[in-house]
């Protein structure tokens, strides 16, 4: 070693006998110049930095396996709606099974029209937690939410009437209540459906209990809004379920709906129930024969009443006048071309009021009109749709068509299939008016497919083999 080197070593030695524990202090880490106003995206990180910061004393395990207290509450659905005005005040409905009825409203969301485009279904649960669904509104009104049970889950569903669109039904899913998927028929309507005779059949819902029940009715009926209905009509009827995520249904068959003696809900709307016949075949024979001409009359008991029926006049001026009990003679001059004749039976439409049928024959025709008494006067029924009414034969496979009188007073139609004996025939009862003033609507209902020919005994009517 050099001189210079061995001085260089004692030298530092000595300094480093001179350093104690005192003279120490922390490494400090050289800091890079950093533009902030050039680089914005630091703040982001920076931000997200300080969060993991602020968040991470509570987000360590505690070291049992549980997570740290108050941990963040995570919303199951962006909250669409909860400040929208509350237009339905809360019912009670268990919409989470827990034995507890929870707290349903409505809020209608704002809008320019007077009914906002969209509802907010929502239930206040036991446990505090709000859940919701967001449906679009009805063209006019709504109803009220109510519990229905559609499948295992002690939870109920919630079903609301919409006002031209079909019912609503929420379940309670993951946390929101949810649509369940649906088949398109049969509808979950109450209202009229298109039919593709251009007229519609009639839908309704109802609730028995907890279960969930719709009707449409078997044949279409005219009268645009609101249909014609008569006073008794055939539906089919649906009982709904639901089924993983699916709403299903189950039909119940055909049953009757009699608008003026049948079974109500309890708040008044007219339900069906099993048929009282049963079914059984009506009574289509013998057919009524015995008519009057002009110049002639017959009287009609009803009730405590008797009606007195003549045809007055000849040729194309020919008109039917009835003496009304209470209110005297009324004239109808009767439409069409032909000598008229009347049945002399009275056709079964009301126990009230007396139908009787006219027939007015020309060629391989014969015209048909029904003239009933309403509010003291004479009105002829309008007829309308794919049934033929009168005697003749249809275009374009000139099958034959024919309407009578029945033994029971009742009114039938029957309709020729291509190149058989076998015949499709309807039953006739009056729709009510669409207008306080307006005239009945002659309504067909389907009664199946009959074999009739001219070796049939008046008496037997077998029905078609297929």
């Amino acid at each position: 070693m050099s001189t210079i080197e061995d001085r260089l070593t004692r030298t530092l030695a000595a300094r480093a006998d001179q350093v104690g524990p005192e003279d120490l202090r922390p490494a400090q880490v050289p800091q890079a110049r950093v533009s902030w106003l050039r680089h914005p995206a630091t703040y982001a990180v920076a931000a997200a930095a300080c969060a993991a910061a602020v968040a991470a004393p509570f987000l360590v395990d505690l070291g049992d396996g549980e997570p740290a207290p108050n941990p963040p509450a995570v919303s199951p659905q962006p909250d669409i709606g909860g400040g929208w005005e509350v237009v339905e005040e809360a019912v009670r409905v268990d919409v989470d099974g827990d034995g507890t009825a929870d707290r349903v409203r409505v809020r209608q969301e704002p809008g320019q029209e007077l009914i906002g485009p969209r509802l907010r279904v929502e239930a206040d649960l036991a446990d505090g937690e709000r859940v919701f669904g967001v449906i679009p509104s009805g063209e006019v009104g709504y109803g009220v939410p109510e519990g229905v049970q559609l499948d295992d889950d002690p939870g109920r569903e919630l079903i609301l009437y919409r006002d031209e669109l079909p019912f609503a039904v929420l379940d309670l899913v993951d946390g929101r209540l949810a649509e369940p998927s649906r088949p398109e028929q049969p509808p979950l309507l109450n209202g009229i459906v298109p039919a593709d005779d251009g007229r519609g059949r009639e839908s309704a819902l109802w609730v028995e209990g907890e279960t969930l029940l719709t009707y449409l009715t078997v044949d279409t009926f005219s009268g645009g809004e609101p249909l014609s209905l008569p006073p008794e009509y055939a539906v089919d009827v649906t009982r709904w379920s639901l089924d993983d995520g699916t709403l299903v249904p189950t039909s119940l068959g055909e049953q009757c709906l009699d608008a003026v003696d049948g079974p109500t809900t309890p708040e008044g709307m007219s339900i069906p129930a099993p048929c009282a016949d049963g079914g059984a075949t009506p009574a289509l024979f013998p057919a009524a024969e015995d008519t009057i001409g002009p110049g002639e009359s017959f009287e009609v008991p009803l009730g405590s009443a008797t009606f007195t029926v003549a045809l007055e006049g000849a040729d194309d001026s020919t008109s039917l006048v009835v003496d009304i009990p209470g209110s005297g003679e009324q004239r109808l001059p009767l439409p069409g071309s032909g000598t008229p004749t009347v049945f002399t039976t009275p056709v079964r439409m009301s126990d009230v009021e007396l139908s009787v049928l006219v027939a007015q024959e020309s060629g391989d025709s014969t015209a048909m009109t029904l003239v009933t008494v309403r509010d003291g006067r004479l009105v002829v029924a309008l007829t309308s749709g794919p049934v033929p009414f009168g005697g003749g034969f249809q275009e374009p496979d000139a099958r034959s068509f024919q309407t009578w009188i029945g033994p029971d007073g009742r009114l039938f139609t029957r309709l020729q299939q291509a190149g058989s004996d076998e015949y499709d025939v309807w039953s006739w009862s009056l729709g009510g008016s669409v207008s306080v003033d307006g005239p009945p609507t002659l309504q067909p209902a389907a009664e199946g497919c009959f074999v009739l020919d001219d070796q049939t005994p008046p008496g037997e009517t077998p029905t078609c083999a297929g």
